[in-house]
């Protein structure tokens, strides 16, 4: 027997646009010689069926919305079963008196009703589950089954539907023994995971799942690899800064150019032209970023420290009293300088736009409790000195980013504020508050979880009285973009 499943047209030839950067010309191979292997592949599959061969395609799509119709190569098996012509958009009508071609209205309608022509009772236990929880007017289905992997699932329907806040939506009250987030040091930006998305956070670092990316998928380089690269080769260029060395702009670029050729050579699915693409964008930044950092030290700041750890294996955490909890983080500072009056800065090199960190100054130091990285960097560098000025900065060192600085001094009420914040996020953390709130506009794992399903719920979720300190950030920092 053979059973092929999805014969519509959109699918089935599938649609494959032509690749600009390997066109056909490239290749050698048309457009109509795909199709015609797809085709032929078909008609093989087909084949190899027994004594029954069932083609099956579906009428609509739950994610697009709009109808389909049959495959052009089904189109001729329903003419032949029905012995005369059947129209794309008339084939329900045209195949309706055809005891061979079965139409099946939804999932829902045939659990509720047999075709005795596709089998005679449910597929399943579950569908005989449904065929009789069908039969129950809506009201009173939720104790009709005494079943409690039906219960579990229509409760679960109605806790997100009418927004109650339960284990269903994020609240894990009930078991906050299982969430260890705090027993090792933490990393500032996994707590902005946390602001940004609670359920997402839940995913990645209490259930430990991680999207695996496919190689063979990277063609060029990616911002984070970007991001990699322009640290790297930074980090190089001040160790040797601050060992003694002069600094020009020529050992800088020889520098970018190891470090570029070591990425590539990790990277070989990279296509060639657009690497050289990006491998010259990058070059001439670092040679731009390098007239503003001879400027800077020649201001009377020097490097003292590249890469500088805190809580790792052989680095003692920073610890930060919350009130609730002292809370130990970890993290790397990408670079501390100190200036010719003793006064100390930390600097964490971003490569992308400043768009996002506008918001963020010393009146809202942790951009309304969404950025924690920079304050907690400069909290780190108040260790190293007896007193005296740390002044903690974003700098942006690409054309996108126009080179500028985002920062501000650490001073005691940027760390009141700082205390106060990261309270608030311990508390909701420690007491399991996960509700879903789709994470940003790019957020991978958000879209493989369903962002449209998690808005849905999150929407249900915003008169809560448990999350309103939540909901306001985020109200917040709508009214502020």
């Amino acid at each position: 027997m053979c059973v092929v499943v999805g014969m519509a047209e959109g699918i089935v030839p599938a649609i494959r646009r032509e690749d600009p950067l390997l066109p056909d010309t490239v290749t050698g191979v048309t457009a109509a010689q795909r199709l015609n292997f797809q085709h032929r592949e078909l008609q093989l599959t087909i084949a190899a069926g027994g004594r029954h061969r069932v083609l099956t395609f579906p009428r609509g799509s739950l994610r697009g919305g709009a109808e389909k119709v049959p495959s052009r190569w089904l189109l001729p098996t329903l003419n032949a079963l029905t012995g005369a012509a059947v129209s794309t958009t008339g084939w329900r009508r045209d195949t309706e008196r055809c005891e061979r071609v079965v139409t099946i209205e939804s999932f829902d309608a045939a659990t509720q009703r047999c075709d005795a022509r596709v089998g005679v009772g449910a597929a399943s236990a579950t569908e005989w589950r449904l065929r009789a929880l069908a039969a129950v007017p809506a009201r009173q289905r939720r104790r009709s089954l005494p079943d409690p992997v039906i219960a579990r699932g229509m409760e679960m329907r109605g806790d997100r539907l009418w927004g109650r806040f339960t284990r269903f939506n994020g609240n894990l009250a009930d078991a906050t023994e299982l969430i260890r987030v705090f027993d090792d040091p933490v990393a500032p930006t996994r707590l902005e995971d946390w602001v940004a998305s609670p359920y997402v956070f839940f995913v990645q670092q209490v259930l430990g799942v991680r999207l695996l990316e496919d190689p063979d998928d990277v063609t060029q380089i990616d911002p984070l690899s970007r991001g990699t690269v322009v640290h790297t080769v930074l980090e190089r260029y001040v160790e040797e800064l601050i060992a003694g060395a002069e600094g020009t702009p020529d050992r800088l670029l020889q520098i970018t150019s190891d470090v570029l050729a070591q990425a590539s050579a990790n990277a070989p699915g990279w296509l060639p032209q657009l690497w050289e693409r990006d491998r010259t964008l990058i070059s001439h930044d670092l040679a731009q970023w390098f007239g503003y950092d001879r400027d800077d030290r020649a201001a009377g700041w020097a490097p003292v420290g590249a890469e500088t750890g805190f809580g790792d294996t052989d680095e003692p955490p920073l610890v930060f009293d919350v009130g609730e909890a002292r809370l130990r983080f970890r993290g790397k500072v990408d670079r501390i300088d100190r200036h010719r009056d003793g006064s100390l800065r930390v600097t964490d090199y971003k490569t992308g736009k400043t768009d996002r960190y506008l918001n963020q100054s010393a009146a809202a130091p942790t951009a309304g409790c969404t950025r924690f990285q920079l304050p907690v960097y400069g909290l780190f560098a108040r260790t190293l000195t007896q007193g005296g000025r740390v002044d903690a900065r974003y700098w942006f060192t690409s054309t996108k980013g126009k080179f500028e600085e985002i920062g501000y001094e650490i001073t005691d009420t940027v760390l009141a504020t700082l205390r106060a914040d990261l309270a608030f996020v311990y508390r909701s953390i420690t007491s399991g508050q996960f509700p879903p709130k789709p994470g940003g506009r790019f957020d991978d794992m958000t879209t493989l979880l369903g962002r449209e399903g998690m808005q849905r719920s999150w929407q249900a979720l915003l008169g809560v009285p448990e999350l309103a300190e939540f909901v306001a950030i985020h109200t917040a920092e709508t009214e502020s973009s």
